[in-house]
């Protein structure tokens, strides 16, 4: 009798329910109006600021210089590919029998080279000394006829020369910024020790604290919490 009145009150309740909300009645225009209206309310700002930690922003900051230098070296390694070119190119000159001709059937390719390496100069960025007067570039001149074998080759082994120099200076960049990294991760780890609830403890040294000898070394001076207590049997209960 009770499931039954359950039930028959329940389906009342529903029909009251489907009673009261008309769909019929319901404006899909009405709908369209109110979220277009209120689209603002519905939407997730993207531009929130992400709220990052000291530690995030540093490391951050290392990651991104490590990938600069590291596209840098990459830049570096271009060069020299192309000097080893340039290179092979003059051999081809002093080896053929006829060397005039030979320089300026290579003369474009050599130009060439040199164009692909100088537009590779502007890519890599260091610290130098402004008043240097070596750069990783080649004169414009160097590279128009007539090939000057003597003088390319000269320029070649200047340009290896700064290449090998440039290398190792952002090599050692490279590694100052990594040390700077594991510096940075290395305070966080202290700070968070320090600023831990609970500290590691030596329990063995702790445990030897209270030991019979250690006991018996400050005897003496050991003060008694009760005022009638007898000091020989105070002792035995510490011991």
């Amino acid at each position: 009798m009770e499931l039954n009145n359950v039930a028959n009150n329940t389906i009342q309740d529903l029909q009251s329910i489907k009673d009261t909300v008309n769909l019929n009645k319901v404006n899909p225009n009405e709908i369209s109006n109110h979220l277009e209206n209120n689209s603002k309310a519905y939407l997730l700002d993207q531009n929130i600021p992400s709220k990052r930690s000291e530690l995030s922003n540093n490391l951050n900051q290392h990651l991104t210089s490590i990938g600069k230098s590291q596209i840098q070296i990459s830049n570096l390694d271009k060069q020299s590919n192309i000097l080893s070119e340039i290179t092979k190119v003059t051999l081809e000159i002093t080896a053929s029998t006829s060397p005039e001709v030979t320089a300026d059937a290579v003369q474009p390719s050599v130009a060439q080279l040199m164009t692909n390496y100088n537009n590779l100069t502007p890519k890599i960025q260091l610290d130098q000394d402004p008043d240097a007067t070596s750069t990783t570039y080649f004169d414009g001149v160097l590279g128009a006829k007539p090939l000057s074998v003597s003088d390319i080759t000269a320029a070649v082994e200047e340009q290896m020369k700064l290449v090998k120099q440039n290398t190792q200076v952002i090599h050692k960049q490279i590694e100052e910024v990594k040390t700077k990294a594991i510096n940075t991760i290395g305070d966080e780890i202290a700070k968070n020790e320090a600023a831990k609830p609970f500290k590691n403890i030596d329990f063995g040294k702790m445990t030897s604290d209270f030991s019979s000898a250690s006991i018996n070394n400050i005897m003496g001076s050991v003060a008694l919490t009760q005022a009638n207590a007898v000091p020989v049997q105070a002792q035995k209960l510490l011991v």
